[in-house]
C-alpha cells in the first residue's frame, strides 16, 4: 500500500475526517435525503404517539418497544425504526431515547447501489484490494426528540470476544460512517474521541479526551 495522503491519515489513524466541501455527491447519499424528505414528519409524528411508552422498557433501551410499533407501521415501506444509545446526564443514567430510521430494506428493492466516485473509494479504501467488493451496511437517519441531553459515548461497532479474531489493523479503517446535515449549513452535533480505537470498550477517561467536530459533513470510523 502506498503512503497516505493527509485526508487518508486523518481518517484511518485519527477515525474522523471534516468534509470541508460537504458531502460527495453519491446517488447513495441522494436516496437517503429523498427518505428523510418524504418520511421525516410522519416518523416523528408516529413516535410522538408513543412517547407514554418511552420510560417503561425496563433494562431495555428506552424507546424500544416504540420503536417496534413504529417499525409495524412502516415496514411496508421499506423503513425500520430502532432505538439507538440513549441520551444521558452528566452521571451516564439515562435520560430518554434516541432513535435511528433505516431504510436498507427500502434501498435492496432497487437493486444494488451504484459504486461510490472516486473520491470516496480512494480516502475509504487505501489498498485497491479492498474496493472490489465494498458493501454498505446500513443507511438511514438519526431521530432525536427535541430537548434530549446528549447521547451516551459509545461505539457502533464493537466485538464481545476478549481477543477479537479480526482486530482492526493499524492505520486501516474498515467501518466508515458517513455524517452530515441535509441542509449543508448546520454543524454536526457529533463529538469523538480521536484514535479511540478500543474494540467498542469505552472508559472514563474517554469523556476527557472528546472533540467536538466542526463541519456539517464528516466521516468517522
Amino acid at each position: 500500500m502506498a503512503s497516505l495522503t493527509q485526508r487518508q491519515q486523518q481518517l484511518h489513524e485519527e477515525g474522523c475526517l471534516e468534509l470541508s466541501s460537504g458531502r460527495p455527491e453519491w446517488e447513495v447519499f441522494d436516496l437517503v435525503e429523498q427518505h428523510y424528505a418524504k418520511y421525516r414528519d410522519r416518523v416523528i409524528e408516529l413516535l410522538e404517539k408513543t412517547r407514554p411508552t418511552w420510560t417503561k422498557d425496563g433494562d431495555k433501551r428506552p424507546g424500544t418497544d416504540a420503536a417496534w410499533q413504529v417499525s409495524q407501521e412502516l415496514g411496508k415501506e421499506g423503513l425500520y425504526v430502532s432505538a439507538v444509545h440513549p441520551s444521558v446526564d452528566e452521571e451516564d443514567d439515562w435520560t430518554g431515547p434516541r432513535f435511528y430510521v433505516s431504510l436498507v430494506e427500502a434501498a435492496k428493492k432497487r437493486g444494488p447501489a451504484p459504486r461510490p466516485p472516486s473520491e470516496v473509494s480512494d480516502l475509504l479504501w487505501p489498498c485497491l484490494e479492498d474496493r472490489r467488493l465494498p458493501r454498505i451496511t446500513e443507511l438511514g437517519w438519526t431521530c432525536i426528540p427535541s430537548g434530549s441531553n446528549p447521547q451516551t459515548l459509545h461505539a457502533d461497532i464493537l466485538c464481545s470476544e476478549e481477543d477479537p479474531p479480526h482486530p482492526r489493523l493499524p492505520s486501516l479503517g474498515r467501518f466508515h460512517h458517513f455524517l452530515w446535515k441535509p441542509d449543508r449549513k448546520s454543524l454536526c452535533t457529533t463529538k469523538v474521541v480521536p484514535k479511540g480505537f478500543n474494540e467498542g470498550s469505552v472508559n472514563w477517561w474517554h469523556y476527557d479526551e472528546l472533540v467536538q467536530v466542526s463541519s456539517s459533513s464528516i466521516i468517522i470510523d
